[in-house]
């Protein structure tokens, strides 16, 4: 009897293990696909926060530009303080 019992928990215990290495294979799987996405967004989000950089760098520029030639008349008709 003892014996036909653990007969039957090791029959149980190698088809729970093929079982338990396909959920292990299938949630290995899913977590590569998870990270392959997620480092794709995080080279996404680098290179839209790069163009964004340099947009603000342009922005700047305009602006600094702007204001050097609005100054610069100013610059030539002041009168000098003593």
């Amino acid at each position: 009897m003892i014996t036909a019992i653990n007969h039957k928990i090791n029959i149980l215990l190698i088809v729970g293990s093929d079982a338990m290495e396909d959920a292990i294979k299938k949630a290995q799987d899913k977590n590569k696909v998870y990270f392959i996405v997620y480092l794709g967004l995080l080279l996404l989000t680098a290179f839209i926060s790069i163009l964004l950089f340099r947009s603000g760098s342009d922005v700047t520029d305009a602006i600094k530009s702007d204001a050097d030639q609005n100054v610069a008349p100013i610059k030539i008709n002041s009168i000098p303080v003593a």
